[in-house]
Protein backbone atom coordinates (compact mmCIF):
# COMPACT_ATOMS: atom_id res chain seq x y z
CA UNK A 1 0.00 0.00 0.00
CA UNK A 2 2.91 2.33 0.81
CA UNK A 3 4.51 1.66 -2.14
CA UNK A 4 1.57 2.63 -4.05
CA UNK A 5 1.25 5.58 -2.58
CA UNK A 6 4.81 6.87 -3.07
CA UNK A 7 4.38 5.82 -6.64
CA UNK A 8 1.33 8.01 -6.75
CA UNK A 9 2.85 11.11 -5.51
CA UNK A 10 5.84 11.11 -7.92
CA UNK A 11 5.27 14.58 -10.11
CA UNK A 12 2.80 14.75 -12.32
CA UNK A 13 1.89 10.89 -12.12
CA UNK A 14 -1.78 11.95 -10.24
CA UNK A 15 -4.15 13.76 -8.74
CA UNK A 16 -2.77 13.03 -5.28
CA UNK A 17 -0.51 16.02 -4.29
CA UNK A 18 0.73 15.09 -1.28
CA UNK A 19 0.83 12.53 1.79
CA UNK A 20 1.70 11.82 5.99
CA UNK A 21 1.54 8.26 6.78
CA UNK A 22 1.29 8.09 10.78
CA UNK A 23 2.52 4.89 11.83
CA UNK A 24 2.09 4.54 15.74
CA UNK A 25 3.56 2.00 17.86
CA UNK A 26 0.99 -0.05 19.77
CA UNK A 27 -1.57 1.88 20.47
CA UNK A 28 -2.95 2.23 24.16
CA UNK A 29 -6.25 3.90 25.55
CA UNK A 30 -4.33 5.34 28.73
CA UNK A 31 -3.87 9.00 29.03
CA UNK A 32 -1.69 11.37 27.56
CA UNK A 33 1.66 12.00 28.41
CA UNK A 34 2.39 15.08 26.50
CA UNK A 35 4.41 16.01 23.43
CA UNK A 36 7.28 16.00 25.75
CA UNK A 37 7.74 12.43 25.60
CA UNK A 38 6.78 11.93 22.01
CA UNK A 39 9.35 10.82 19.97
CA UNK A 40 9.39 10.83 16.43
CA UNK A 41 10.96 9.31 13.37
CA UNK A 42 10.83 10.34 9.44
CA UNK A 43 11.42 8.14 6.87
CA UNK A 44 11.07 9.81 3.51
CA UNK A 45 10.50 8.13 -0.06
CA UNK A 46 14.14 7.77 -0.06
CA UNK A 47 15.56 7.37 2.86
CA UNK A 48 15.38 6.95 6.66
CA UNK A 49 15.92 10.50 8.18
CA UNK A 50 15.67 9.43 11.58
CA UNK A 51 14.64 6.17 13.50
CA UNK A 52 12.68 6.03 16.67
CA UNK A 53 12.07 3.10 18.35
CA UNK A 54 9.08 2.54 21.08
CA UNK A 55 6.64 -0.25 22.05
CA UNK A 56 3.76 1.92 23.36
CA UNK A 57 2.04 5.46 22.67
CA UNK A 58 -1.85 6.36 24.17
CA UNK A 59 -4.80 6.83 21.34
CA UNK A 60 -4.85 10.58 22.65
CA UNK A 61 -0.79 11.54 22.71
CA UNK A 62 -1.17 10.40 18.59
CA UNK A 63 -4.38 12.58 17.90
CA UNK A 64 -2.80 15.32 19.95
CA UNK A 65 0.53 14.94 18.09
CA UNK A 66 -1.30 14.68 14.36
CA UNK A 67 -3.25 17.82 14.90
CA UNK A 68 -0.43 20.11 16.44
CA UNK A 69 2.40 18.36 13.90
CA UNK A 70 0.61 17.83 10.79
CA UNK A 71 -2.36 19.95 10.61
CA UNK A 72 -0.56 23.19 12.60
CA UNK A 73 2.69 22.31 11.51
CA UNK A 74 4.06 23.17 15.04
CA UNK A 75 7.31 21.62 14.39
CA UNK A 76 8.99 23.61 12.01
CA UNK A 77 8.94 24.86 8.70
CA UNK A 78 5.77 24.71 6.69
CA UNK A 79 4.91 21.32 5.36
CA UNK A 80 7.66 19.36 7.25
CA UNK A 81 5.97 15.70 6.68
CA UNK A 82 4.46 16.46 3.55
CA UNK A 83 5.39 13.23 1.54
CA UNK A 84 7.15 11.23 4.46
CA UNK A 85 5.99 8.16 6.86
CA UNK A 86 6.47 9.02 10.37
CA UNK A 87 6.84 7.02 13.62
CA UNK A 88 5.58 8.18 16.85
CA UNK A 89 6.24 6.55 19.87
CA UNK A 90 7.12 6.78 23.68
Amino acid sequence: MERLLAAETKPGSSCIEGFVVVRPSLLTNGPAQGAKKIRVGVESLERLESPAIGYTISRADVGGWIFEAVLEDRDGGRHTYLNKFVTVTY
